[in-house]
């Protein structure tokens, strides 16, 4: 199932959703309202440390993750976002 979810960003590395969620497919992309990048990784990501995704309001890029098959799906909440706090991060995904 198709599912969509909007996370904002706060002080520290906030992770993609906070439940257990398996998915076979996610694509993130930052909200075309922030100001600044955000950058991505496990749950110690930092600025420094993160893959970075550039804002940009006429066409922000999109980071995908997958297609995984469903013994390999990943957990999205193993996914986490940091940034400027209260920017936001939207993201599509296929659950498991």
């Amino acid at each position: 199932m198709l599912k969509h979810i909007q996370v904002t960003l706060g002080a520290a590395a906030t992770p993609a959703i906070a439940a257990k969620t398996p998915c076979v497919f996610a694509v993130a992309q930052p909200d075309d309202g922030n100001s600044n990048p955000v950058f991505f990784g496990g749950a110690g990501v930092t600025t420094a440390t993160g893959l970075r995704l550039q804002n940009s309001a006429t066409d922000p890029p999109r980071q995908t993750f997958g297609p995984f098959g469903q013994p390999e799906a990943f957990n999205l909440a193993e996914l986490f976002f940091v940034g400027t706090a209260t920017e936001k991060v939207n993201i599509c995904y296929v659950e498991a």
